[in-house]
């Protein structure tokens, strides 16, 4: 799933993001931030829709 910067910024603190027309509940996803698609974790959707990051990795762009 590929995220918007300002959503991702969101999703790399930790927090959940709410995610228009979102994969069924449970399923697992991996996660990408802009036109680059660069790799930022993993996260697992719920039931209304949010998507919360299970395991985030760090990137040589993140200060």
């Amino acid at each position: 799933m590929n995220l918007i910067p300002a959503v991702a910024s969101y999703a790399l603190q930790g927090q959940a993001v709410n995610i228009p027309n979102a994969p069924a509940e449970g399923e697992v996803v991996r996660m990408t931030v802009g036109e680059e698609r660069t790799f930022i974790g993993v996260g697992e959707t719920d039931a209304e829709g949010m998507l919360k990051p299970r395991r985030l990795v760090r990137t040589h762009d993140q200060q």
